[in-house]
């Protein structure tokens, strides 16, 4: 489940965290599309015990229970899945061009596989002592890069994900890694 600390806020946090999602979105896009998933309230997660933090008067049990099991039994259990009241449209509103960017990565990916003969999106051939990665592109031509020395070793080390500091404490002498935008 998604760090539910990103849909519920009702300061400028919310605002900065769906900009730094749309823009992680943008690295994302050689991947096969995540699903979207509406906003929803989970047991026991941070916003559930501290609900006025993030604007919500009330929760409970979701209303959709109340199809499924006798008001009896659904006042004496505590599903996994809560409602609540409290800046819905306002959170709607704002992860909105989330929304629409996961719809365009669903175009990309749908509309650059229709091209004959399957390759990734972002793929590379290893020779070494260099690399060259092929990007496909949609309705452009598609981009090769070649990497050589360190620029090649800190790619083929980010395979798994790496913290920056790991990076720079194995490429200590790397350019690269000394540089403030990539540190930054």
């Amino acid at each position: 489940m998604p760090n539910e600390k990103y849909f519920f806020t009702n300061s400028h946090k919310s605002s900065t965290m769906r900009k730094l999602g749309l823009r992680n979105l943008d690295f994302a896009f050689p991947f096969r599309p995540l699903k979207g998933i509406p906003l929803w309230l989970g047991y026991g997660s941070t916003v559930w015990r501290h609900p006025g933090r993030y604007g919500i008067r009330l929760t409970g049990n979701h209303r959709n229970y109340g199809y499924l099991f006798p008001e009896a039994i659904r006042q004496k259990i505590c599903f996994m899945m809560q409602g609540y009241h409290g800046g819905v449209r306002y959170q709607h509103r704002l992860w909105s061009p989330v929304r629409e960017k996961i719809n365009q990565w669903r175009t990309f990916y749908a509309e650059i596989h229709k091209r004959p003969g399957f390759c990734p999106v972002l793929w590379y051939q290893d020779g070494k002592d260099f690399l060259i990665i092929h990007q496909r592109r949609l309705n452009k031509a598609d981009m090769t890069h070649r990497l050589k020395g360190s620029s090649r070793g800190i790619y083929r080390f980010c395979d798994t994900q790496r913290s920056l500091s790991e990076i720079v404490n194995r490429f200590p002498h790397s350019a690269k890694t000394r540089s403030p935008r990539f540190s930054g």
